[in-house]
Order: C-alpha cells, then sequence, then structure tokens
C-alpha cells in the first residue's frame, strides 16, 4: 500500500523494528514490530501492544534527538567478557539503522551505558506502555 493510503497510525509505524537487551545472569527484553501491533517478551512471557500515532511520534522525535541515525554498527568492550549485550535494527521512511554492542554503547567510553543509550531505552519502555527494557 502506497504512503498517501494509510492512516495516521500507520504513516508512523516503521517497515522493521527489533530492539534486544541482556546479560548474564540476566535480565533479557526484546522488543519487535509484527506489522500491527509490537510484541514485547523477557522470555517469561509474551505481550502485544499497538501504540498510537502519538507514541510513535514522540518514539521517533526522541530517536531523532538522541542521533540513532548516527551510531556505529558495532560497540565493544573487550575488557568485559560477561555484561551487557544489546542490538537494534530499524527501517522507518528511507532511513535504516543496524546496531549493537557488548559491555559498550555509543555515549560510553566504559562498560555502563550514558545517557544517550538510557535516553534510547527510556523511549523504547515508553513505547511499549513502560514495560522494562534496560
Amino acid at each position: 500500500m502506497e504512503r498517501g493510503h494509510l492512516s495516521e497510525e500507520d504513516i508512523f509505524c516503521p517497515e522493521v523494528f527489533r530492539a534486544q537487551i541482556g546479560g548474564f545472569p540476566g535480565p533479557f527484553y526484546e522488543v519487535s514490530w509484527d506489522e500491527a501491533l509490537l510484541k514485547w517478551t523477557d522470555f517469561e512471557k509474551l505481550e502485544t501492544i499497538r501504540p498510537e500515532a502519538i507514541d510513535w511520534q514522540r518514539f521517533w522525535s526522541e530517536l531523532d534527538k538522541i542521533k540513532i541515525w548516527e551510531w556505529e554498527q558495532r560497540y565493544d568492550n573487550p575488557h568485559v567478557l560477561d555484561g551487557t549485550s544489546w542490538s537494534v535494527h530499524i527501517e522507518y521512511q528511507g532511513k535504516s539503522l543496524k546496531s549493537s554492542g557488548s559491555n559498550a554503547y555509543p555515549d560510553s567510553k566504559g562498560a555502563a551505558p550514558g545517557k544517550v543509550f538510557k535516553k534510547f531505552c527510556r523511549a523504547v519502555s515508553n513505547l511499549v506502555d513502560g514495560k522494562d527494557f534496560y
């Protein structure tokens, strides 16, 4: 279907959205887009959420503010073996991002996430009605 024939909600929906975060010994979270709704899981339970257009607008606005489209493909901290791994794959209105990391983040030199990555996690959490994503 062409964009000109989409509803307001559909205009703000991504073509692809998948974000994961977790580590040893846990927790682990995944949020993925499935054509009409988001799926959130902590691998013990699965919930579905249908964000409204305003929720998507806020989400995209926050991602633009943190310059997510400029993130590098990979962030690694070779000095930490166990810890947190994360990945994000987004395709939206001609923009595309595939980025991931292991104990390293776009705005942090150490093993702990910085403000930018925390804002990303908060934006994902807000999009799924406040479910955990950290």
